[in-house]
């Protein structure tokens, strides 16, 4: 998500994992995959710069797994941050498996949500339930107050087997998408990102 300095302390925002999640990757140590560590939560990493050693304090903050690739608003990226985003799967919501089809046992990721570290509160965005969704981008608006923008990505709608574009409010996630772009095809899962406003490149 983010990194900050404090002082000597370098603070770090991530979705780490408990341990390798790729079956495809061996561990380094020969140890076979273990199915029971590919979980990812979103910890605060404090790296004291000040200390010998090469250790580190590590905190979870939230008790739901979640998906790697989260965001920040880009303007706060290495200053102090509120609020991070990223996608999770929300144990409260429906999943309409018989419309969805054979998708695997796993519960998909849902939702994206909002983090607030200020007071630990978590707003959610849910997509429905035949519907996974992809890492969203943040996507700035307005004069410069974190948090104001835009979440967007995409769905994959396994009831009609196409995918959707999904925009949602980031201050508002509760209230659903503001809108949403229907493609008449199912796409792979997209290519990692970031928004780039046009002022920003290089066009004409």
């Amino acid at each position: 998500f983010n990194a900050v300095s404090e002082g000597n302390k370098v603070i770090l925002y991530a979705p780490f994992y408990d341990s390798n999640f790729f079956p495809f990757f061996p561990n380094v140590d020969g140890s076979p995959f273990n199915p029971a560590g590919a979980r990812s939560f979103i910890r605060k990493i404090t790296l004291d710069l000040g200390k010998r050693g090469n250790s580190w304090e590590e905190e979870i903050l939230w008790p739901m797994q979640v998906g790697d690739l989260g965001k920040v608003d880009p303007r706060v990226l290495t200053l102090p941050t509120r609020y991070l985003y990223t996608l999770f799967n929300d144990e409260t919501k429906p999943v309409d498996r018989a419309k969805m089809g054979n998708v695997g046992p796993m519960r998909p990721s849902n939702s994206y949500g909002r983090f607030d570290l200020e007071t630990g509160k978590v707003e959610s965005y849910f997509a429905g339930s035949t519907h996974e969704l992809q890492e969203c981008s943040f996507v700035p608006r307005g004069s410069g107050v974190e948090g104001a923008g835009y979440l967007v990505g995409v769905a994959t709608n396994y009831a009609e087997n196409r995918a959707e574009m999904v925009i949602a409010d980031a201050q508002r996630l509760g209230e659903g998408d503001v809108a949403r772009v229907i493609l008449p095809f199912k796409v792979s899962q997209q290519v990692h990102g970031v928004w780039a406003d046009a002022k920003e490149l290089a066009l004409g």
